[in-house]
């Protein structure tokens, strides 16, 4: 064995100061080794405290029961009032203008843009005709949809904001997936 292998530093159990350094040198500096602790003990620290929050305020959402409702009674105090006088379709003719293909599973009479309308469902989904014209309700836009939920919502427009299209049911409007479109 040549002179400083390890086997020759190493006396009584012991490393010899030469072995000690060489070992020395192939670790990272001490000063990294202390920064990357400290920070990953402080980071730990933090996150486990966003964690905690995130954590409670699922818990308090749970149970507090905040989510946004709405009730039957504010539901009606809310719709426009029907119009029947204006209605110049009965609803034979309204299901033969709509051309279901079907008698529908379920009929509904109600206003839409301050016009009566028919919403038919059938098994493919729903139809809405006007009740005053017998014209189909045309794809309702981001002015318009805006303009019938600050009607609904008795707010001006201004105050309302567009966050896009509902296709399918989520936790607000399960209950009411059959009026959906």
């Amino acid at each position: 064995m040549s002179a400083g292998s390890p086997a020759r530093d190493i006396v009584g159990g012991r490393r010899s100061a030469s072995a000690t350094a060489r070992s020395l040198k192939n670790r990272p500096p001490l000063q990294l080794r202390k920064w990357l602790i400290l920070t990953h003990r402080y980071a730990g620290i933090v996150l486990s405290l966003f964690f905690v929050m995130w954590f409670l305020s699922g818990i308090a959402m749970i149970y507090a029961r905040g989510m946004p409702g709405l009730t039957a009674d504010m539901s009606l105090a809310r719709l426009t009032e029907l119009n029947l006088g204006a209605v110049k379709l009965s609803p034979a003719e309204a299901v033969a203008k709509a051309e279901l293909g079907e008698a529908p599973a379920r009929a509904m009479m109600l206003m839409i843009m301050d016009r009566p309308a028919y919403r038919f469902t059938v098994d493919g989904g729903s139809v809405t005709l006007f009740a005053d014209t017998g014209e189909l309700l045309p794809e309702i836009g981001k002015a318009e949809a805006l303009k019938i939920a600050s009607s609904f919502m008795e707010m001006p427009e201004s105050r309302m904001y567009y966050a896009g299209e509902l296709n399918e049911p989520d936790q607000w409007t399960l209950q009411e997936r059959r009026g959906l479109p």
